[in-house]
């Protein structure tokens, strides 16, 4: 489990760029479809205001978390209704808002892991040289 949370990042990123090369090609040679190019783009928008609201200097994580929670939630929504991927209907927020909710989660609990083994890792690597001295 240690390596496979060590290792999420470069998954992610060879996930996306296998969609993403492949919705290309799907877009010049057969079907058209966009939907992966514009799911990257609202991804993309997402980590944009997620760099800006870092910059900011909050008291608490609290504060940080729920801002750039909600920030992401706005984005998220509002641009799956922009781009008209679903109807515009409580039952449709609702869902779309498990799903956020669920997803936010793992995100989360996947980065603060890995952080966690990164720092025992560096803490070992104290450890063994405060016994060295």
């Amino acid at each position: 489990m240690k390596t496979i949370i060590k290792n999420f990042e470069y998954v992610a990123i060879d996930f996306t760029l296998v969609l993403l090369i492949s919705s290309i090609i799907n877009i010049k040679f057969y079907t058209g479809n966009v939907y992966i190019l514009e799911l990257f783009g609202i991804v993309a928008a997402a980590v944009c205001i997620w760099n800006i609201i870092g910059k900011i200097n909050f008291k608490r994580y609290i504060g940080f978390y729920s801002i750039e929670y909600l920030a992401m939630y706005a984005v998220t929504i509002g641009g799956v209704f922009a781009l008209k991927w679903y109807d515009f209907t409580m039952s449709n927020v609702i869902i779309l808002s498990i799903e956020f909710i669920v997803t936010i989660a793992v995100i989360t609990y996947v980065l603060v892991k890995k952080e966690r083994i990164e720092c025992d890792e560096i803490n070992e690597l104290i450890n063994e040289r405060m016994k060295i001295k």
